[in-house]
């Protein structure tokens, strides 16, 4: 199952294979099954997911996936995301590894002897995307914070989903925890796909586009394209702002001067054709970019295109006629 996600994000996660894993060494002590199926998110019906090579993750309204770091990209994380106030209160992260024929609970005493940064000392039963799972609870080795982890079968893999609170705040918060790991679904409807509480969101089935980074408002996202080693960028959400200058400003420093001047145009977004208004450069580190600030229905949204120069031919100018660009808008992106 997982055979088809690992070809499609090589180049984001390296896969790592067990092979040895203890049993019953570990002082795992069996505790009260969890169902978490019957935990609902504190969101209601608000949707806040990320799909990654098939694979879906919903978290609580107001929290935001970001993206991963280069240490992370080398163990085998898939993407991480953080709580609200953006201060690190609660973080997690999701990761696979290739384990061949072990024993679920054999993997989860051989996880526990690995970590470096978690003490765990409870696992309970569960059942998460229609499959027999555990979670793992204990804390920090070195701080006062609780960890979480759901193990998740999927064929030869298991998917782990951790999140890092401060002490006590399961026992508070319960849905916002367990509603994450309920969440978990592979296969998703979609390849790759962003959904924002806001009704911003992205999904996709062409596996050349995937989902980069949130805003860090989490009213936004970043999305990206690879060509022949060349990047092309989209940054597409909600925003406050109030001019197109203010908007690409966000994205270059310094006072450099916008060569791209202002100029009003029309664009497809997700099947509607709407107005926006436009300026950038047309060269900052080899890359065009333009900022654009779209208002529709009374609301506010900014749009940000950044093409490499490599594969430009025709006007930076109109960076949203771009066809890859103009395509993604038409298709894949969608403003509510």
């Amino acid at each position: 199952m997982f055979g088809v996600r690992k070809l499609r994000v090589v180049a984001l996660v390296s896969v790592m294979v067990l092979t040895s894993v203890s049993c019953g060494t570990t002082g795992l002590k069996d505790a009260e099954p969890i169902d978490v199926g019957q935990i609902k998110s504190s969101s209601g019906s608000v949707r806040n997911s990320l799909v990654f090579g098939e694979m879906r993750v919903d978290i609580p309204s107001g929290w935001r996936f970001i993206a991963l770091s280069d240490e992370q990209r080398d163990v085998n994380y898939l993407f991480s995301f953080q709580d609200e106030l953006g201060s690190s209160q609660v973080f997690g992260n999701v990761q696979y590894v290739n384990v061949g024929d072990a024993a679920l609970r054999s993997v989860c005493d051989w996880l526990t002897e690995v970590s470096t940064y978690a003490d765990f000392r409870t696992i309970h039963t569960t059942r998460i995307d229609g499959s027999a799972a555990y979670i793992l609870i204990g804390d920090s080795k070195d701080s006062q914070r609780d960890w979480h982890m759901a193990v998740i079968p999927e064929q030869q893999d298991v998917v782990c989903i951790q999140l890092s609170s401060p002490e006590g705040y399961l026992d508070q918060y319960p849905k916002d925890v367990y509603s994450v790991f309920s969440s978990y679904r592979f296969p998703a409807e979609e390849q790759y796909g962003r959904w924002l509480p806001n009704g911003v969101s992205f999904k996709t089935d062409d596996v050349s586009w995937k989902w980069w980074d949130d805003f860090a408002s989490g009213e936004g996202f970043y999305i990206i394209q690879e060509i022949n080693d060349y990047i092309l960028a989209l940054g597409i959400g909600e925003t406050e702002l109030d001019t197109a200058e203010d908007i690409i400003r966000q994205w270059i420093e310094g006072e450099i001067p916008l060569d791209i001047p202002l100029r009003s145009t029309t664009m497809n977004i997700g099947g509607r054709k709407v107005t926006a208004k436009g300026m950038g450069i047309s060269n900052h580190k080899d890359t065009a970019k333009i900022g654009y600030l779209i208002q529709v229905d009374g609301r506010r949204y900014q749009l940000y295109i950044a093409v490499s120069r490599k594969l430009l031919d025709g006007d930076p100018k109109a960076l949203h006629e771009f066809p890859q660009v103009e395509k993604v808008l038409r298709e894949n992106v969608f403003l509510k």
